[in-house]
């Protein structure tokens, strides 16, 4: 089940801030302190701090696909009705979402979930909020979930609690299911490896079943903060052979652009449940959206913040790694044409290798930094 932690840092340059930070499973929280800012929590909408200042809002209720806005690649107009109603919502009628737990009694601090019972194509689950109680019925032959409401003082619209209801099941069952989601998630990225060696040579093989070992060998573990993975990620952003001409952007672009996202949420069977068709639609246009970003301005940061969003919704950052990761391979798969520039091809492939080892490990990324310029023909 989910950790808190609660850091208060004062002193030197810094004002007093406030961090909190939540995880799945055995993974701890992604709050941070002193310069790098905190992330401050209401309910199921969360403030990432960084720099000290507030730098993007995230409302946590799908945790595959948080809304969020503020950011520096821009606002999303409708993430921020979405917060803004959250924040106007009753505090009786939000809960932390991360933090639930499987026995005892519910609470807003600590929703309880649990399955009831399947009947059809239909699993019911229970959550209980505590004085607020749902249910959440996940359709096995529409991959979708529905909810009914149960009992409790909820008695206006905005008083509703469905999505929060829809997300604590949608954890617990990313928890349930972490082992698959990885397997699967490194199968990708290992397949990837291999179809794109035929372009960027065997040694992009390697690098890439690296990286899905990297993404086993972390179950458990904390991932660095965004901050620190950022500086990681633009030591080889910023090198000239990651540059691009600005013919190479716009046939990457239109690509991207003309790019078959079903397609790219079909790569994803078997994850049906913990991972819905609705979500991987989503978040393949997600990533689809950073990569043609980081193309056409050299700005990684949106790409690398999907990672992020995740893993400050609850989802173990193992699973945040390995969905993500496994999306820009198959992103750069499909762009695997021939009117793709190879050294095109070899920027969008070498980036999702580099986000996830940038969150793992500083020295690993540094390290594969290095390895990486070696595929520029």
């Amino acid at each position: 089940m989910p950790e808190e932690t609660l850091t208060v840092v004062g002193g030197g340059n810094n004002s007093c801030n406030v961090s909190w930070g939540g995880g799945n499973g055995n993974n701890g929280g992604a709050g941070y302190s002193g310069k790098y800012g905190g992330t401050s929590y209401e309910g199921a909408t969360s403030m990432l701090k960084l720099n000290d200042r507030v730098l993007i809002q995230l409302y946590l209720c799908n945790p595959l696909n948080p809304d969020y806005i503020g950011a520096p690649w821009g606002s999303d107009k409708d993430a921020e009705s979405i917060i803004r109603a959250n924040r106007d919502k009753a505090g009786k009628f939000k809960a932390n979402i991360q933090n639930w737990k499987t026995s005892g009694t519910g609470s807003l601090g600590s929703p309880v979930v649990g399955k009831s019972y399947s009947s059809g194509d239909v699993d019911t689950y229970s959550v209980s909020f505590g004085k607020e109680k749902y249910n959440v019925l996940y359709n096995r032959k529409k991959d979708s979930f529905t909810t009914a409401y149960v009992d409790g003082g909820a008695n206006k619209p905005e008083h509703s609690m469905k999505d929060q209801a829809i997300a604590v099941v949608k954890l617990y069952l990313l928890n349930e299911s972490q082992a698959s989601v990885i397997d699967t998630t490194s199968g990708i990225i290992t397949d990837s490896g291999k179809t794109l060696s035929g372009k960027l040579g065997d040694k992009y093989n390697t690098l890439a079943k690296e990286a899905a070992d990297n993404i086993k060998n972390f179950q458990g573990k904390k991932l660095r903060s965004f901050n620190d993975a950022m500086a990681s990620i633009n030591e080889l952003a910023n090198n000239p052979k990651m540059k691009l001409s600005q013919a190479d952007k716009t046939v990457v672009s239109n690509a991207l652009k003309q790019m078959d996202l079903s397609a790219l949420a079909d790569r994803f069977k078997g994850l049906e449940k913990a991972f819905t068709w609705g979500d991987r639609l989503l978040k393949a246009e997600k990533i689809r959206d950073g990569v043609v970003t980081g193309v056409t301005t050299g700005d990684w940061q949106k790409l690398a913040f999907e990672v992020e969003a995740m893993y400050l919704s609850g989802v173990a950052g193992a699973v945040a790694l390995g969905i993500t990761t496994a999306m820009i391979s198959t992103v750069a798969v499909a762009l695997s044409l021939p009117a793709v520039a190879v050294s095109a091809l070899t920027v969008v492939s070498v980036i999702g290798i580099s986000i996830l080892t940038s969150y793992i490990d500083a020295d690993k990324a540094k390290a594969l930094n290095n390895a990486v310029l070696g595929l520029f023909k």
